[in-house]
């Protein structure tokens, strides 16, 4: 009987235990279950809506560089980029769409999408207004050349300088002019940056003009100088009503380019302040969700441990290792991420469901980390571009209007030497002689820094043909005025691949770095010129023994209009970064070490695609 009592109790232990196992096994079962199937949702919520905003941004981003870029240059390509960052944002807009789940992503991108149908017709009126200045500008500009060369070659060379009067009579001539250029000026510089004194200064010399038009008039004057006279008077009477609408137009342009500025302002705030945070919210839903399985398995653990202590320790060690922490790991990086924090990750550790969630996430925060800097670096890029075509085009116009006058200055030096010479003055009184030399070598010395500005508003886009680069490094190195005390080590791999490029940009970029490379070797040095194969690419190397650039102003070489030079402009080596970013390569310059020193610009240009293809790798696409 005792047996059979002891056996009856083994009987119910061991029943008990097994129903202990099976209700545990149950239980642990399911709460698993739930906590995959939330920790799932929480890594499939983000990724895919946030890509197709991060899209939405660039593409609005893109269009607004293009109408700007439009109204400065008036280039057609930039039409076309304006109406291919539509259709791409049309594209990204219909695949948010697709993904959206909730009334509330809807009613914000439609908030989005009514901003964007705002930005399209300013950016379409700002181009109708830039098509319609375009002709009045070029019809001014016509005007003013033609009155300068009136003036210069008809009315002067009819002057007779012997007769009584007419060095009078030359400087209305030349104050007419000078006035002319002066209110063309003001108008160029008006469309640049509107100011009040821009429209005086217009209007004062439209009234000089007239008052020494009077004061020419005042001579004895042939039948073909009246004539001439007169269609100089026509055609700047032509010019200022055309300055005036030019101007005005200027004015229109310049509120409705303030508008779409405000009109993108708004559209990122949408996108900031509603659309991110409702995309967020589902994760959040998501990860709550996902904390209140975390929640109950631990409550489960708890209940375990007290009905069995083998059991319960057991699970609790495989819900809190398998489980517990893995969500944890999850749940912080979650968290991290939507407080802007795109460099959180989670390790990985196992190759089950939350190794794969992990990896899962992991590419989902690198997507979005590399859209952020796309967008970035896209934000940049339009920044420099639109200081540079201003840049570009206010020097190309101040170079142009400073030119003229300084001809008459140069004309006014002659007639006043000529008339002192033939006196005698500068005989009597040597120091004129120096004056009048100081203002003639200033004269050319201005010029020169035109000649440089021009340069720079120049650059235009490169005709490319498959070009050898050591037959034009060869060739820089015969055209350039090369120091005694300077000794020049080519070394050019025979065997470079050909690029696409423009031939004679090129040889503006290397004979600008061959000739600042002199210059920074005053007492003379070694001039080393390199070129070789690097992957598909071509690297040319110039590197000179000088004293280095400091690491002060190293990082702003390539700025315009930052030298170091007491005659430099400025100008030099931002129209060899912008050609050779026209060219699709990079320039970059270092210091170099000790012992040689000096300075290493080093470039690089991409090889043909017809050498890629010859190497078996595919063609870049242009």
């Amino acid at each position: 009987m005792m047996l059979k009592g002891v056996r009856q109790k083994l009987g119910l232990l061991v029943v008990g235990l097994v129903i202990l196992v099976i209700i545990s096994s149950a239980l642990s079962y399911y709460f698993v279950n739930r906590i995959e199937k939330d920790v799932l949702k929480l890594g499939l919520v983000e990724e895919p809506l946030e890509e197709a905003v991060l899209e939405l941004e660039i593409n609005v981003g893109e269009g607004a560089r293009a109408v700007i870029l439009y109204s400065i240059a008036s280039d057609a390509k930039h039409i076309q980029r304006f109406q291919d960052s539509d259709q791409d944002f049309l594209r990204s807009m219909e695949e948010f769409i697709r993904l959206a789940e909730t009334d509330a992503e809807m009613n914000a991108i439609i908030q989005v999408a009514e901003l964007h149908g705002e930005f399209q017709s300013l950016g379409a009126r700002i181009i109708d207004l830039t098509d319609l200045q375009e002709p009045e500008i070029a019809e001014l500009r016509k005007n003013i050349v033609e009155i300068d060369e009136i003036i210069d070659q008809e009315l002067q060379p009819l002057v007779d300088r012997t007769a009584s009067g007419s060095l009078q009579k030359l400087e209305a001539a030349l104050e007419i002019e000078i006035n002319v250029d002066e209110a063309f000026a003001a108008i160029q510089s008006y469309i640049a940056l509107p100011e009040f004194e821009l429209r005086k200064i217009v209007s004062d010399s439209a009234a000089d003009f007239e008052k020494f038009e009077v004061v020419y008039r005042s001579f004895p004057l042939s039948t073909t100088e009246l004539k001439w006279i007169d269609i100089i008077d026509e055609d700047f009477q032509a010019a200022v009503l055309l300055g005036n609408s030019v101007m005005r137009r200027s004015d229109e342009i310049r509120v409705l380019v303030e508008q779409l500025e405000a009109n993108l302002e708004k559209i990122d705030y949408v996108v900031d302040e509603e659309v991110h945070p409702i995309i967020h919210a589902e994760s959040v839903k998501a990860l709550d969700n996902a904390a209140a399985s975390f929640s109950l398995a631990s409550l489960m653990a708890i209940i375990l441990a007290s009905s069995g202590f083998a059991v319960g320790i057991g699970a609790l060690i495989l819900v809190r290792r398998q489980i517990i922490n893995p969500i944890k790991r999850l749940n912080d990086a979650a968290l991290s991420l939507r407080d802007g924090d795109l460099s959180a990750r989670i390790s990985t550790i196992s190759n089950d469901e939350f190794g794969n969630l992990a990896t899962s996430f992991n590419q989902m925060a690198d997507s979005l980390q590399q859209g952020q800097k796309e967008l970035n670096s896209a934000q940049e890029e339009l920044v420099r571009t639109e200081k540079l075509a201003i840049l570009g085009q206010f020097t190309g116009g101040m170079a142009h209007d400073l030119r003229n006058p300084l001809g008459a200055i140069k004309n006014a030096h002659y007639m006043i030497q000529k008339r002192l010479t033939a006196d005698g003055a500068t005989d009597a009184n040597p120091k004129l002689k120096v004056y009048l030399d100081i203002i003639d070598q200033q004269v050319d010395r201005s010029n020169k820094y035109i000649t440089d500005m021009m340069t720079f508003a120049d650059v235009v886009d490169p005709v490319l043909a498959e070009t050898r680069l050591d037959e034009v490094v060869r060739e820089t190195l015969e055209t350039m005025s090369k120091n005694d005390n300077i000794t020049l080590m080519p070394r050019l791999d025979p065997d470079l691949h050909p690029v696409l490029a423009d031939g004679e940009q090129l040889q503006r970029v290397f004979l600008n770095l061959a000739n600042n490379a002199q210059d920074a070797m005053p007492d003379g040095g070694q001039l080393a010129i390199t070129a070789k194969n690097v992957n598909n690419h071509v690297e040319i190397k110039f590197t000179d023994t000088g004293e280095g650039i400091s690491d002060e102003i190293i990082g702003n070489i390539f700025d315009p209009l930052f030298t170091t030079k007491t005659k430099g402009t400025g100008l030099g080596l931002a129209v060899c970064q912008e050609i050779i970013l026209r060219h699709g390569g990079t320039i970059s310059v270092r210091r170099n070490e000790e012992p040689s020193g000096g300075t290493t610009f080093e470039v690089t240009l991409p090889a043909t695609g017809a050498h890629r293809q010859a190497q078996g790798e595919p063609a870049n696409e242009r």
